[in-house]
């Protein structure tokens, strides 16, 4: 999970539409018991999230076309602190 930067880039962007008085209800992790943040998921499906989230490489991000990977690096380029803001 999270190793393609189509995801990544829709999951930076659900965040962003997420703030605080945004009209938007989030992001929900989806595990095969239920949705993580209403508790319907083992700590092990937790942790493993955890570590996925904490060593993303939106650099290092796949595609299945080379054309969507450059048209998304680019918009991250352009993006406010770019690949590292991400």
């Amino acid at each position: 999970p999270l190793q393609r930067i189509w995801c990544l880039f829709e999951v930076y962007h659900t965040i962003l539409l997420s703030r605080p008085g945004a009209p938007f209800q989030g992001l929900f992790l989806c595990t095969a018991t239920g949705v993580l943040q209403e508790g319907c998921a083992g700590t092990d499906v937790a942790v493993r999230v955890a570590e996925r989230a904490r060593d993303l490489d939106t650099r290092s991000a796949g595609a299945s076309k080379e054309a969507d990977l450059q048209m998304i690096h680019a918009l991250i380029e352009q993006m406010e602190g770019g690949f590292d803001a991400m």
